[in-house]
């Protein structure tokens, strides 16, 4: 990472804040599981409640 600047380093670097910001963002959606992008249909939890 001292070296100069080049395609491979700059290509790795890019590739390894894809993935955490990827990670960062998958985390806060699972705490939102009925909010958000990818949604989670509540009618089979309301349907598995109704008989208890």
């Amino acid at each position: 990472m001292s070296a100069d600047a080049n395609a491979t380093m700059l290509s790795i670097l890019f590739f390894c804040a894809l993935s955490a910001a990827s990670a960062i963002y998958l985390i806060l959606e699972l705490g939102q599981p009925f909010d958000g992008l990818m949604q989670v249909p509540s009618d089979p939890l309301r349907q598995a409640l109704a008989p208890l």
